[in-house]
């Protein structure tokens, strides 16, 4: 007899250590993990890609976190999950929000998380100026990339439009 499939779960939020994942679980989130004193390895999400439906990157929103997410990026494009990000943008982790403003706010960062793809988008278009031309133009050069790397064939149209507006492009 057939063993059976291995159902996935629904959903994972992937924070950074395990005070995180102590403060998403007093909020409510239990469905939270950390690769504990390392960085996120390829092998790991590799991994989590295969296991989990929806996984989230929920970072700090310091300059490490972010550029963990943006290396997730690159990992993400080896699959067809949809990977979602939820960074805050004061620079909190987790734990700090829950520890500043409660866990509401954790809650709320945990809703307002966005598909990976955008986040990585919009990071991009942050460090230019898109109020000049030269602005708006060293953006779409340095987002392109990100947009041509996405192998969903339905989301690639959808993310050009969507980056064309962040432009004010056609």
């Amino acid at each position: 007899r057939a063993a059976p499939a291995a159902r996935k779960a629904n959903r994972v939020f992937v924070v950074e250590g395990y005070m995180d994942v102590i403060a998403l679980a007093q909020t409510g989130v239990a469905e939270a993990v950390a690769p504990l004193g390392t960085a996120l390895t390829e092998h790991q999400l590799e991994r989590l890609w295969r296991m989990v439906d929806v996984p989230t990157l929920c970072f700090d929103g310091d300059g490490a976190g972010q550029k963990a997410a943006m290396r997730a990026f690159a990992e993400d494009q080896r699959f067809y999950a949809q990977t979602f990000v939820a960074v805050e943008k004061s620079g909190m982790d987790p734990c700090e929000l829950r520890l500043a403003r409660g866990p509401e706010a954790v809650r709320a960062l945990v809703d307002a998380r966005q598909p990976l793809f955008e986040f990585v988008i919009r990071t991009t278009l942050a460090s230019f100026d898109l109020s000049t031309a030269e602005g708006r133009v060293g953006a779409l050069r340095a987002a392109a990339p990100a947009v041509a790397s996405i192998r969903d064939s339905a989301l690639k149209p959808e993310y050009t439009r969507m980056l064309a507006g962040w432009l004010g492009m056609d």
